[in-house]
Protein backbone atom coordinates (compact mmCIF):
# COMPACT_ATOMS: atom_id res chain seq x y z
CA UNK A 1 0.00 0.00 0.00
CA UNK A 2 1.62 3.52 -0.88
CA UNK A 3 0.23 6.16 1.58
CA UNK A 4 -0.84 9.48 0.25
CA UNK A 5 0.38 12.30 2.02
CA UNK A 6 -1.65 14.54 1.17
CA UNK A 7 -4.92 12.18 2.62
CA UNK A 8 -3.03 11.71 5.91
CA UNK A 9 -2.71 15.05 6.78
CA UNK A 10 -6.74 16.12 5.78
CA UNK A 11 -7.17 12.96 7.65
CA UNK A 12 -4.71 13.92 10.76
CA UNK A 13 -6.20 17.46 10.95
CA UNK A 14 -9.74 16.25 11.08
CA UNK A 15 -8.64 13.62 13.31
CA UNK A 16 -7.78 16.29 15.66
CA UNK A 17 -10.19 18.44 15.62
CA UNK A 18 -12.96 15.36 15.82
CA UNK A 19 -11.37 14.09 19.19
CA UNK A 20 -10.08 17.28 20.21
CA UNK A 21 -6.71 16.06 20.65
CA UNK A 22 -4.44 18.74 22.29
CA UNK A 23 -1.50 20.66 20.79
CA UNK A 24 0.85 18.31 22.76
CA UNK A 25 -0.85 15.60 21.21
CA UNK A 26 -0.75 16.35 17.59
CA UNK A 27 2.59 17.12 17.93
CA UNK A 28 3.40 13.45 19.74
CA UNK A 29 1.43 12.14 17.00
CA UNK A 30 3.23 14.40 14.59
CA UNK A 31 6.21 13.62 15.34
CA UNK A 32 5.97 9.72 15.14
CA UNK A 33 4.59 10.06 12.00
CA UNK A 34 7.26 12.31 10.55
CA UNK A 35 10.14 9.60 12.20
CA UNK A 36 8.37 7.09 10.21
CA UNK A 37 8.43 9.24 6.73
CA UNK A 38 12.06 10.36 7.48
CA UNK A 39 13.30 6.76 8.36
CA UNK A 40 10.89 4.94 5.11
CA UNK A 41 8.57 3.18 7.91
CA UNK A 42 6.43 2.19 5.51
CA UNK A 43 4.39 -0.38 7.93
CA UNK A 44 3.94 2.76 10.87
CA UNK A 45 2.85 5.35 8.09
CA UNK A 46 0.06 2.31 6.76
CA UNK A 47 -0.67 1.87 10.07
CA UNK A 48 -1.39 6.08 10.94
CA UNK A 49 -3.07 6.26 7.51
CA UNK A 50 -5.90 3.59 8.39
CA UNK A 51 -6.00 4.55 11.84
CA UNK A 52 -6.81 8.50 10.91
CA UNK A 53 -8.93 7.41 7.98
CA UNK A 54 -11.16 5.61 10.12
CA UNK A 55 -10.98 7.67 13.52
CA UNK A 56 -11.99 10.85 10.75
CA UNK A 57 -15.32 9.26 9.36
CA UNK A 58 -14.64 11.38 6.38
CA UNK A 59 -14.94 7.95 4.12
CA UNK A 60 -17.87 7.15 5.83
CA UNK A 61 -19.21 10.81 5.44
CA UNK A 62 -18.47 10.00 2.03
CA UNK A 63 -20.39 6.83 1.44
CA UNK A 64 -23.17 8.81 3.03
CA UNK A 65 -23.38 12.07 0.91
CA UNK A 66 -23.13 9.17 -1.62
CA UNK A 67 -25.89 7.71 -1.07
CA UNK A 68 -28.02 10.19 -0.79
CA UNK A 69 -27.36 11.71 -3.79
CA UNK A 70 -28.40 8.71 -5.16
CA UNK A 71 -31.89 9.01 -3.31
CA UNK A 72 -32.13 12.51 -4.13
CA UNK A 73 -31.49 11.76 -8.17
CA UNK A 74 -33.82 8.58 -7.98
CA UNK A 75 -36.91 10.80 -6.70
CA UNK A 76 -36.04 13.32 -9.58
CA UNK A 77 -36.23 10.74 -12.36
CA UNK A 78 -39.37 9.29 -10.56
CA UNK A 79 -41.07 12.59 -10.16
CA UNK A 80 -40.00 13.69 -14.27
CA UNK A 81 -41.78 10.31 -15.07
CA UNK A 82 -45.09 10.89 -13.06
CA UNK A 83 -45.48 14.50 -14.57
CA UNK A 84 -45.10 13.06 -18.13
Amino acid sequence: MSVNLTRLRLTFSTTAEMLGWSKEDQAEFGASIRTAMDTGNADLLEWWSEYLEQASGLKRLGQLCCAAEARIKAAATEREKAAQ
